[in-house]
């Protein structure tokens, strides 16, 4: 006859997850699962910065790159889509 495993209970619970945190603290990190890489996002936009909506852009990119503090990268590229466009054309 097999035997049954032992009652879930909450003090059974409590050891095992404890042991599970006091690894991750010996550790000093989180598990692969529980960290997050910083984000990266790469915006364009057709004319370069002296147009008003380009110099949005470029300060709406550095604010947020302030405030991320690392955790989100913006990199804009201003003025590359229409010279690409361009070259497409006269090919």
């Amino acid at each position: 006859m097999t035997e049954s495993p032992p009652p879930a209970t909450r003090r059974r619970f409590l050891l095992q997850t404890g042991g599970g945190f006091a690894g991750a603290l010996a550790l000093g990190r989180a598990p692969a699962f529980a960290q997050t890489a910083p984000k990266k996002l790469v915006m364009a936009h057709i004319v370069a910065p002296p147009e008003s909506s380009a110099v949005a852009f470029v300060e709406m990119a550095d604010a947020i790159n302030k405030r991320a503090e690392g955790g989100l990268e913006i990199e804009f590229h201003a003025g590359t889509l229409l010279t690409k466009e361009l070259e497409v054309i006269n090919a």
